[in-house]
Order: structure tokens, then sequence, then C-alpha cells
């Protein structure tokens, strides 16, 4: 699926997270996705040289070692988050009919791809959201239900659309990449504001339910 690019963000982690963050880059590679990836690294070289071989465009960093923890998980969020921005945006620049972004460790989600992006490669919609079935939304922690639930509530108030904007996965067209480039922090706004942007300029989302604990 040429026509369509998966934007990944990943940071090294336990052996489990790292398996996780493997499985999804090979299950792109054989769905034929073009793969741009954003890692930071901690020592795992076979894990970036896995990067670097299935992506198109993978920007690979150290992890930060100074002695103020606090200051490191923020310079990691910042090396991510501002890599996606830039790595959107050039994708968006050039010829691909989709945008997906997702984060690395979510492997379980792969197969749902095809379902997230038939609504915009049939021209339904210019944007989807992949959103929590009820059902699975109840297996994650009370305090994140009530944070996450609060938050949703609080954007579908200035969208006028109530649904599930925090879980993660989305697609868009290049049209709607085109907003990431107004987002100057690195921070997590960056997954968000392109897309309330891009509602607010009339562009048609779809919301796509995903069943289970993806």
């Amino acid at each position: 699926m040429q026509d369509t690019t998966v934007c990944t963000i990943s940071r090294e982690g336990t052996p489990e997270m790292n398996d996780m963050i493997m499985e999804t880059i090979r299950g792109l590679k054989e769905c034929g996705f073009s793969i741009t990836a954003v890692h930071v690294e901690a020592g795992n070289k076979s894990l970036s040289r896995e990067i670097r071989r299935a992506c198109k465009v993978s920007v690979i960093k150290p992890t930060p070692q100074t002695v103020n923890p606090l200051y490191n998980a923020w310079k990691v969020s910042d090396l991510l988050l501002g890599g996606l921005r830039d790595v959107i945006t050039s994708v968006a620049a050039n010829e691909t009919r989709v945008i997906v972004y997702m984060e690395g460790d979510k492997c379980t989600f792969v197969p749902s791809i095809g379902k997230l992006i038939e609504p915009i490669l049939k021209s339904r919609a210019d944007l989807t959201l992949a959103v929590r079935s009820p059902e699975g939304f109840s297996n994650f922690p009370r305090v994140q239900q009530l944070v996450e639930g609060r938050v949703n509530r609080y954007i579908g108030q200035k969208t006028g659309i109530q649904t599930d904007y925090l879980y993660g996965p989305r697609a868009f067209s290049p049209q709607v990449g085109s907003f990431f480039r107004e987002y100057k922090k690195n921070d997590w706004g960056v997954i968000m504001y392109p897309i309330v942007s891009a509602m607010a300029k009339g562009y048609r989302l779809e919301q796509v339910e995903i069943s289970g604990y993806p």
C-alpha cells in the first residue's frame, strides 16, 4: 500500500516494549506500507538497525544522559514530537494519499489500519480517528478513564463532535497533514492541534471504532 505512509514514534524501553516495537515495524513492512519512524534509542543497536532497514525515513536520536531524570523525560518527548511534526510535514508535501500516525508499540493495531484508512481512500472523509469501544475503554486504568474522558469532553465542546480524541492512531489526507507545520511546540499538542484545526476548517472526520484492547 504505497499510497499510504505510516508515521510512528517510539522509545527504546524494556525487552517486552522493544519486542512490540519490532513487531510493529515488521507488521507494517509485511503489509507493504511506506514507513517513517522517529525513535529514541538507548543502546539496542539491533532494534535501531531493524528500524533503519524497514523505514523509508528514520530519525533515530540517542536517549539524553543527564543526572536529571525529569529533564531526560522531557527531552525524549521533545525529540519524539518535534521529529514527528517535521516528518509528517515532509510526508504531506510529497505524493501519498493517506498518512497514518500511530505509536510504535501498538503492534496489535496494525491489522486495523486498513479499516482506518478506508474512509479516506474512498473519499468519504479527510481524517479518521481510531476510537475505543466502551468495552475496550473499560480495560484501561480507572484514573486514565477519568482523565481522558474529561479531556475528550472538553475537546468535543470546542469542536462540536464528541469522540475519543486521545486513543492515538489516526489517519488523514496530505491536506490535513499540512496543518502540522503550524504547531511550533514539541509537546503532545502536536498530535491534537492539527486535527482540531482541520476540523475547524471544515475537513470531514469519520470515527472508526476499534473493538477490544489493541
